[in-house]
């Protein structure tokens, strides 16, 4: 006869008191911890690097990479925690980023897939995050060069090795997906 011990809940504030080298996203107050591989987090980088530099030149607002957002109002004990976010520029109050988790939905998340990834997983993550209000999700998958762009209410734009994305919700953004890439060749 085997027993099952179920784990404690973790409240969003024990959350971030947490702090033994693991990154963990909440969800429905029992912690999941977020792996990522080595081609995944060279993507973040280079995809961050970007992002950043785009960033300072043009002030668009605030890039974060492995933070925590608490923007689920159906599941107050959800936070998960994007690869890369962006909230732009004036939407948090008193126009600084705040102490704890981000508590408004960003206007962009990016999820890049890891080898431990299915699926089914990333795409209901997506799904969580345009239900929160999150203007445009990324899906970045390094096997497949591949980069998938959700909307709510919109078609996927899918956009492969070879071809620039160019983002609407960034203005003047471009994205070549072969200088993404060139770092797993």
């Amino acid at each position: 006869m085997s027993t099952t011990i179920e784990a404690p809940l973790v409240t969003p504030d024990e959350l971030l008191k947490l702090d033994d080298g693991i990154l963990y996203e909440l969800v429905d107050g029992q912690l999941v911890e977020k792996h990522m591989g080595v081609e995944a987090s060279e993507v973040a980088t280079v995809l961050t690097e970007l992002l950043s530099a785009f960033n300072r030149k043009n002030k668009v607002g605030h890039v974060y990479t492995e933070t925590t957002i608490m923007c689920f109002p159906k599941y107050p004990d959800r936070i998960r925690r994007p690869d890369i976010c962006l909230v732009k520029a004036g939407r948090f109050p008193n126009k600084r980023s705040p102490k704890g988790h981000i508590l408004i939905a960003p206007d962009l998340a990016i999820e890049i897939v890891s080898p431990h990834d299915s699926y089914y997983e990333v795409e209901a993550k997506a799904s969580e995050y345009l239900e929160a209000g999150i203007t445009e999700v990324w899906l970045i998958n390094p096997d497949l060069k591949r980069l998938t762009v959700k909307k709510q209410g919109e078609g996927d734009i899918v956009v492969s090795k070879g071809s620039v994305f160019y983002s609407k919700l960034l203005s003047g953004f471009s994205l070549p997906l072969n200088e993404l890439f060139e770092t797993l060749e």
